[in-house]
């Protein structure tokens, strides 16, 4: 993400509008009750935090006015068959 940002500031000096809309998780094709931990966490941390991190990152660049926005899925409003491994939860904590 670092690196991005240092790439996107030079190439265009300012961000005025963030978007955000990544998910993923290691073990997508598992139900939630056989995800493991590392999965789950990981699930969590792409999908989540990494809206943190971008704005860690493009938030100075970033002047008054601007706006960050974070898209989801249609699991973080109702149960997805199939979509496991930690995702539909990672989703809903946003």
């Amino acid at each position: 993400v670092q690196s991005v940002a240092a790439a996107v500031v030079k190439e265009h000096g300012k961000v005025d509008v963030l978007v955000h809309a990544v998910a993923n998780g290691p073990e997508v094709s598992r139900p939630l009750l056989e995800t493991s931990r590392r999965g789950y966490l990981s699930a969590s941390s792409s999908s989540a935090y990494s809206f943190v991190s971008l704005l860690q990152h493009f938030g100075p660049s970033m002047p008054p006015g601007s706006s960050a926005l974070t898209l989801s899925y249609a699991a973080a409003t109702a149960a997805v068959p199939g979509y496991g491994g930690g995702m539909s939860s990672a989703k809903v904590r946003r």
